[in-house]
């Protein structure tokens, strides 16, 4: 407690307010106003950035060529099962594909109850990798056992894997993955 609070006169507010140390945190006031009058018209110089730079913000910004074929290929693997589940995709603000249940599914707990569409897997380009997020593992983690190892290793969470280089094996781990998926939400009577 200050020292001005302990032995003074004024009541405990005014005591506060004039202590030493809370004034001298208050700001002047002539010292932070601004003069309304004195505008410049001339416009703001942007700084020159380096070569170096400007790369390093170019290469952090965009996804590499070998990521972007990648992803185009996953698209085409998760279009391969859109007449039984919906499939879609957007570019703004983020890319990503996704794959859904065609029908709303009410499931008590979840979302206060609300029908939402469940979904399956999704697939998000980042800086280094591309996410997959397979949702079915929040349901039932029984299925990651039946995972092949080599896709359980690119496991980074709970349920997201990180895809940097996508060889036809690899494909194929997706494909089962998907399809059981696909055969979990049968079983539950959802698709």
């Amino acid at each position: 407690m200050p020292f001005a609070v302990m032995f003074s006169p004024l009541p405990v507010s005014a005591a506060l307010f004039f202590s030493p140390s809370i004034c001298d945190s208050i700001p002047r006031m002539a010292a932070t106003k601004k003069s309304k009058s004195r505008k410049s018209s001339a416009p703001k110089r942007k700084k020159a950035r380096s070569p170096k730079t400007a790369a390093r913000s170019a290469k952090s910004t965009s996804t590499s060529p070998s990521l972007n074929d990648t992803y185009a290929t996953l698209q085409k693997i998760l279009s391969l099962y859109a007449p039984p589940l919906l499939f879609s995709s957007t570019e703004k603000p983020k890319p990503w594909i996704r794959l859904t249940i065609p029908r709303s599914i009410a499931i008590p707990g979840i979302y206060s109850g609300k029908p939402i569409h469940l979904e399956v897997a999704s697939f998000t380009p980042q800086k280094d990798s591309i996410s997959f997020h397979y949702l079915p593992l929040y349901m039932n983690p029984a299925l990651k056992s039946k995972l092949p190892p080599a896709l359980t290793k690119l496991l980074k969470s709970k349920t997201c894997f990180h895809i940097k280089s996508l060889d036809s094996t690899l494909a194929e781990h997706i494909n089962t993955a998907i399809e059981e998926a696909t055969s979990f939400y049968r079983s539950r009577g959802w698709l």
